[in-house]
């Protein structure tokens, strides 16, 4: 798969400590800072109470290297860059059951590149925005242990509205979809979450007016 790149001007932002510094002297926080900090996080503590701090220490850190490695290949993928797994065989079969979902992007405007919002007063790096089925999308690749339901992952939603509000400030278009790719070590093949990125943008709105009263109505909202 060759990839045809259509990449739009990026703004220049330096990045800091979980904030972007825009081009105009704006000191923005990121998008993940800003939702985490909003997101209940108690299924968290109690996962570790569970599990135990040290348990849950190691399986987090073996989640973030198993992601940041993905996210890796992946871009190089998207590059059309020559991809040597041989070494990786854990990175290798996740990337192996993502590949068929990643082939349906194409006319890729942007790559790992930051962008901010004045409207939003946030600033974040997506993963990639491009079209997807023909239908521009911001895109975020995942990793997980286990399959997840839709109303799970309402927080990469969020993110994506975040992005797709960026994009549409600096480019003047607005990305249609919310694209979720998820490899998952126990599954043969990777997962697709999809939702329009108008319902994602609703979302974002009402999350920022109240987080907490969102948060509870997560189940009504997102089936």
């Amino acid at each position: 798969m060759k990839f045809n790149h259509a990449f739009v001007t990026p703004p220049i932002l330096t990045k800091g400590d979980r904030c972007y510094t825009t081009p105009e002297g704006n000191s923005y926080e990121s998008v993940t800072t800003y939702i985490g900090r909003n997101w209940d996080k108690s299924f968290l503590i109690e996962w570790r109470k569970r599990v135990g701090a040290e348990k849950a220490a190691k399986i987090s850190s073996a989640a973030i290297r198993r992601g940041t490695s993905l996210h890796k290949v992946t871009e190089k993928y998207l590059m059309n860059e020559e991809l040597d797994l041989d070494d990786d065989p854990t990175t290798k079969a996740l990337f192996n059951k993502i590949q068929p979902l990643i082939d349906r992007l194409n006319n890729i405007r942007l790559l790992e590149t930051p962008l901010y919002s004045h409207k939003l007063q946030l600033a974040g790096t997506p993963d990639c925005i491009a079209d997807y089925s023909n239908a521009l999308a911001v895109v975020d690749f995942k990793t997980s242990t286990r399959v997840k339901k839709k109303k799970e992952i309402v927080d990469y939603f969020l993110q994506c509205a975040c992005y797709a509000e960026m994009y549409n400030e600096h480019y003047g278009q607005m990305p249609e979809k919310a694209i979720i790719i998820m490899a998952i070590p126990d599954l043969p093949y990777g997962m697709t979450y999809i939702h329009p990125m108008d319902k994602c943008v609703k979302m974002l709105e009402n999350f920022r007016t109240d987080p907490v009263s969102f948060q509870n109505k997560i189940k009504e909202i997102v089936e």
